[in-house]
């Protein structure tokens, strides 16, 4: 029942994160800006897997982290639940393979198109009885894969998020030195891209994100299949 009890409490603060003070209605924001939104959610409950084609800074953590796709599981309002996996590149082995579970939302906050990312590294924290004894699972906002964005520009098989300054979730338990104080900027793709949508695309990310200092990602598929077929 408490983990019950957590999980809904967790939905809750999605709703408002998406629709508090008024911010759910989407008159008051321009068509075109309505339009990204629509094509972020649509592209996050389609069956096609989205990869991470562009980034500088964030989630890479330095290039750490590459290979990044996310493949939708199920949706749950508002959120779309993921499967989000990539490649931690300071591991060996199979452990080089992370999986997480995410929650993907589209809203608006402070007037303004935004995605959260929030994921789970196990459970969520909570106090109950296990075996009828009084303990404490532990499971925080993983710092790794979460992540609260200005959605950019979006088309129908893409689009780019990403934050002047980053900021770390509001969870006691996640160290602050994660979150540096510096900007982030992801391309998304679905995959078998549109190649309009594409060059839009491309072109918005370097619009938005190239006065931004950091280590650039890119995507390179023959890396990324090498690297899966040797841990095989």
């Amino acid at each position: 029942m408490v983990i019950k009890n957590t999980a809904f409490s967790l939905m809750l603060a999605h709703v408002f994160w998406v629709h508090c003070s008024g911010q759910s209605d989407y008159s008051k924001i321009p068509p075109k800006e309505q339009k990204y939104m629509e094509h972020v959610e649509n592209l996050l409950q389609g069956r096609a897997k989205l990869s991470l084609e562009r980034a500088v800074n964030g989630i890479i953590e330095n290039n750490k982290h590459i290979c990044w796709t996310s493949t939708f599981i199920k949706y749950s309002w508002p959120e779309y639940t993921h499967t989000v996996q990539f490649i931690d590149r300071t591991k060996k082995g199979a452990d080089r393979k992370q999986k997480r579970y995410a929650n993907w939302s589209v809203g608006l906050k402070n007037g303004i198109p935004s995605v959260l990312v929030n994921a789970q590294d196990r459970l969520l924290r909570c106090l109950g009885l296990k075996n009828g004894i009084p303990s404490v699972l532990v499971n925080a906002q993983d710092p790794q894969v979460y992540g609260d964005y200005t959605l950019y520009f979006a088309r129908p098989t893409c689009f780019v998020m990403g934050n002047e300054t980053a900021q770390a979730p509001s969870n006691g338990n996640v160290s602050s030195e994660v979150y540096a104080d510096r900007a982030t900027c992801q391309l998304w793709f679905r995959r078998r891209v549109d190649w309009d949508d594409k060059e839009e695309c491309m072109a918005a990310f370097f619009r938005e994100c190239n006065s931004i200092n950091g280590v650039y990602y890119k995507y390179r598929r023959g890396v990324c299949n090498s690297v899966n077929s040797n841990d095989k």
